[in-house]
């Protein structure tokens, strides 16, 4: 498997990025690696207004 490091995962708003990222990072890690048959090494969650 192919290493990709760093997946970024996009949320409406900071407290859901946090919930999501405290939550739910390593089902995503471990889900995404299946699906891009890449490792994911480390997943980061974003505010969607950081990104605009």
């Amino acid at each position: 498997m192919k290493s990709m490091g760093v997946l970024f995962v996009y949320a409406k708003d900071e407290d859901t990025a946090a919930k999501i990222e405290d939550e739910f990072a390593l089902h995503i890690s471990i889900i995404a690696s299946k699906i891009l048959e890449r490792e994911i090494n480390i997943v980061m969650v974003l505010p969607r207004q950081l990104v605009s």
